[in-house]
């Protein structure tokens, strides 16, 4: 159930067209607030880059693929998991339970204190967990 109600914003990105025409409304008023703590400089970089021609359609349709009915593959590569205990798209449940779909080694890492952003918000620790995969297998 928590999971669910994190996930709802989905419902909006699922409907094409409307969706686009939402988020970049008013200056992409509610573009910029999913983005929520991102550095404001990236902020802006990301919705100019979004905004061109059918990018936002682009990046709503990697959404649009999947559903709650969608098939999984198990995972059959060493995985890294990096999950953030302040994302509000994806609760600590939903983020183990990835575990589940790995058949290979599996790791998860959990950011203390970071945001659904980790690349903006924490890149020297992302780093350092891929590069762990990496000298480590």
């Amino acid at each position: 159930p928590e999971q669910k109600e994190r996930s709802a914003y989905i419902k909006l990105f699922w409907q094409r067209d409307k969706a686009e025409r939402v988020l970049l409304e008013d200056d992409a008023r509610r573009l910029r607030r999913i983005l929520g703590d991102v550095p404001p400089e990236a902020i802006d970089t990301y919705v100019a880059h979004l905004s061109a021609p059918g990018a936002l359609t682009a990046a709503l349709d990697w959404y649009r693929a999947m559903s709650s009915s969608t098939p999984v593959d198990p995972v059959g590569v060493p995985t890294t998991y990096v999950w953030s205990d302040e994302d509000m798209a994806v609760g600590r449940t939903a983020a183990e339970a990835c575990a589940d779909q790995v058949t290979a080694d599996y790791r998860f890492v959990e950011l203390p204190g970071v945001s659904h952003w980790i690349p903006e918000k924490a890149p020297q620790e992302l780093a350092a967990a891929i590069l762990d995969r990496v000298a480590t297998g």
